[in-house]
């Protein structure tokens, strides 16, 4: 389960607060924020869903 919540915890590709290049990319100006967001809406819901796939298929090997 913890290693679930931190693979979940690094997809956060929405906000420019979620990783050091979303950051940067934002304080250039170029980027709004609602483009981040549908940008990165996408990328969250396939990270989560690839996430709890996995999680279900591995964690019967764990137990």
């Amino acid at each position: 389960l913890a290693v679930a919540v931190g693979i979940s915890t690094s997809l956060d590709f929405m906000l420019p607060v979620g990783t050091p290049p979303n950051a940067i990319a934002y304080s250039t100006g170029r980027v709004t924020m609602a483009e981040m967001i549908k940008a990165g809406i996408l990328l969250d819901l396939v990270g989560a869903i690839v996430t709890i796939t996995f999680a279900y298929l591995i964690w019967p090997m764990l137990i």
